[in-house]
Formats: structure tokens, sequence, C-alpha cells
């Protein structure tokens, strides 16, 4: 079975594991999903369908709000070196698929303490404000 589908069957559990976007087609009646889960239930009577659930993980440090205009207000205080430098990064990346991940390993690689020290102070300073 290729890693495409948007099933997956669990003989062990009598288990049909689906995506919730292989589920909200195959509610529309006369659709490709539709017609495959009709398929499903039939071959395999008695197994239940669950969603498929992503697991994540719980010590993963997010990025929130971390978009490049992001990244080049904060390397703008900065010297001029380390601007050009980010320049030439962002033009580096360009032409790549996933441009913002190439943009945002680097930006964390030389940026990621001096970073989130910043955050932390704004977040004290909004916090001393509303206090």
């Amino acid at each position: 079975m290729s890693k495409n589908t948007n099933y997956t069957i669990n003989f062990e559990a009598e288990e049909i594991i689906i995506t919730k976007k292989f589920g909200k087609a195959a509610s529309q009646i006369g659709t490709p999903e539709f017609k495959v889960m009709q398929q499903l239930r039939k071959e395999f009577t008695g197994f239940s369908f669950v969603y498929k659930t992503i697991e994540k993980k719980e010590n993963k440090k997010s990025y929130k709000g971390l978009s490049i205009d992001e990244m080049k207000r904060f390397i703008s205080n900065r010297t001029d070196e380390e601007m050009d430098m980010f320049e030439k990064v962002l033009e580096l990346a360009s032409n790549r698929q996933g441009k913002y991940a190439v943009v945002k390993k680097w930006f964390l690689d030389n940026y990621k303490e001096a970073y989130a020290t910043e955050i932390e102070k704004i977040k004290e300073n909004k916090e001393s404000e509303a206090a």
C-alpha cells in the first residue's frame, strides 16, 4: 500500500483508520471517497472506522509569529553585516521549495537565544503595563 492513501487497515484491531480529510470527503454522496468508503464497508464488515490521530511532541518548541518579516524586523536592529547576510540567505532560499523552513533554520541557528530573550522582555513589559 502506498503512503498516500487516506486510510489504513488494522486487521488485529479490526479497524479502518481514516484521515479527517478523507472522512469529510466520504460524507458527500457521489465523491470518489464515498465510493471507496462503500467498498471498504462491503469488504470489511464488522470493522469499525476510526480517525487517525496525530501524536504531538509535548516538549516541542513552537515559534508562533516568527514570519520572515518578523525575522527581518529583528535583524534590522542589529549590524549592517548581519542584515546583508540575512538578505543573502533570503536570496539563496528564494528558488528552493520550503523557503521559509530554510530561512527559519538559519535564523534559529544564529539568533535563537537573542530572539527568545527579546520576546521574554516584550512579554514582561506587556504584563507590567497590564498590572
